[in-house]
């Protein structure tokens, strides 16, 4: 199935993401369940809060509804889930929404070794083991975009920061090694494998 989005017009800061609906989007949703999860409805982005997100990359903050942590709500949010979606539902606009916005989402935090790098870059630098899960396993979204920041993939990332631990003797090498089979059991390649 082709998934159709409304234009967006992206105005991109060193911090955040934002947004518009393209006017000539049609407003009202097609007759069918099938072009119900075709299309995006109006207002679709919603990127109100998204310029936050890396604040939320830490487990501490709590989300509404059923999400345990707000950065879930606001991924949600932007991809205009409703809270009458199937989890392939779900799944689906929220991948739609990062095949299309996705790039944009990039961190710069003092504790982040990867100035304008991915998002989930930054949630393996700050440890944040569900925001991983929920990236690969649960949304299934495509991690193998080679990051302009840097020039590698999530994958790439992830195994230059094993090898540096290692190199160092530290324990994080090893949950780092746990992101690594996480990633690569739910597609994820290196740059030199696509």
């Amino acid at each position: 199935m082709v998934l159709k989005l409304l234009s967006t017009v992206v105005l991109i800061s060193s911090f955040s993401v934002f947004a518009a609906a393209d006017p000539d989007c049609p407003t009202e949703a097609e007759p069918t369940v099938a072009d119900q999860l075709a299309q995006h409805v109006k207002g679709c982005p919603n990127n109100e809060g998204i310029q936050t997100i890396c604040g939320h990359i830490n487990g501490m903050t709590s989300g509404e509804d059923e999400d345990k942590y707000h950065y879930q709500t606001l991924i949600k949010n932007a991809a205009c889930v409703s809270s009458t979606d199937s989890a392939s539902q779900i799944q689906s606009k929220i991948a739609a929404y990062w095949d299309k916005y996705g790039k944009y989402e990039t961190c710069n935090n003092p504790n982040f070794n990867q100035p304008n790098g991915s998002i989930v870059k930054f949630a393996i630098a700050k440890q944040f083991d569900n925001f991983i899960i929920d990236v690969s396993h649960r949304w299934k979204l495509n991690l193998n975009r080679i990051d302009p920041a840097d020039g590698r993939t999530v994958l790439d990332y992830a195994y230059d920061e094993y090898a540096a631990e290692s190199s160092r003797g530290s324990s994080i090498a090893n949950k780092i090694k746990t992101y690594i089979t996480i990633l690569e059991s739910n597609g994820a390649k290196r740059s030199k494998d696509l």
